[in-house]
């Protein structure tokens, strides 16, 4: 069972949040800065991956 704490969350390493549109994957970090590019990887599995958004608002 795991139980986030104020330490664990300091130190277990990075959150993203990822968006898929038609054309292009997003990852965006907690406090808004865009790390598609830190993150590649994760940017190219997101796309082979995942399905686009409904909408153009899941982006904004």
């Amino acid at each position: 069972m795991f139980h986030e704490t104020r330490q664990s969350l300091e130190n277990d390493g990075h959150r993203t949040v990822m968006w898929r549109d038609a054309e292009a994957v997003l990852l965006q970090a907690r406090f808004g800065r865009t790390v598609t590019s830190a993150w590649m990887v994760l940017a190219v599995t997101g796309m082979d991956s995942l399905r686009p958004a409904r909408s153009s608002t899941a982006r904004q």
